[in-house]
């Protein structure tokens, strides 16, 4: 174990980490397990439906705890239990007696300031939600959008350069990924306006992955009887 030595510590850190040690023991854990009523105390901990933040916190928190050479089991450990309202839930208890405890009242400090320990974890965890989402839902309800829209029916077949095309062929999901209103995991929205608008021609070389898509959505569209003025309005 990596012995704890707040003798040289500062007082908000002594401070925090008399609060840890003060937490309700079965905080994220529902058991008999002596050791969480005697030496290990809980932190900071994530559930099933944690979104974005609270989980890239709680991986952050562990890998501080990693770098800091604290040991699973001996230092801190993992405590997991079912819960009838998020399924599951787990959390991160310290020994009282170890330098994870520490670790964790600077963890719980800079949560104080600012909401995100890894700014860089964060975000990647943001993107790739935005892109599932954009995957599972966004893409689908983007395509029923730009039909209705233009008041056209997304399975008409318009034949271009001797190929039949549905809406969804001109409009390809790994293309596509969405202009975004907000993410937070489940809670990701998509601006189909700005979706739609993002494929206009591109101006010098800006959204250049782009190029083309936007002059067979307006073939497509005009195949599949949109109205000639709205087409026309898009053009200006």
């Amino acid at each position: 174990m990596k012995k704890l030595n707040l003798e040289n510590a500062d007082h908000q850190i002594v401070d925090t980490y008399n609060e840890i040690i003060s937490q309700p023991r079965h905080r994220y854990w529902w058991t008999s397990d002596e050791r969480l009523f005697n030496t290990f105390f809980p932190t900071i901990g994530q559930h099933r439906d944690s979104g974005d933040l609270q989980e890239s916190n709680f991986a952050a928190a562990i890998k501080m705890l990693e770098d800091a050479g604290c040991e699973e089991e001996e230092d801190y450990t993992i405590c997991r239990s079912s819960c009838s309202m998020v399924g599951w839930q787990e959390g991160i208890y310290v020994h009282k007696e170890s330098h994870a405890a520490m670790v964790m009242a600077e963890v719980a400090i800079a949560l104080e300031g600012y909401p995100v320990l890894d700014g860089d974890d964060y975000s990647e965890r943001q993107m790739n939600s935005r892109f599932q989402q954009w995957d599972e839902n966004g893409y689908d309800e983007f395509i029923e959008w730009v039909a209705e829209h233009y008041e056209v029916d997304e399975d008409e077949e318009v034949v271009i350069d001797g190929v039949a095309y549905i809406l969804s062929d001109v409009l390809p999901k790994d293309t596509i990924r969405g202009e975004y209103d907000s993410c937070e995991g489940w809670e990701t929205t998509f601006d189909y306006e700005q979706t739609l608008d993002a494929i206009e021609p591109p101006l010098g070389n800006y959204q250049a992955s782009y190029e083309g898509l936007w002059a067979k959505l307006q073939i497509w569209l005009k195949g599949a009887g949109a109205d000639e003025d709205m087409l026309d309005q898009d053009q200006d």
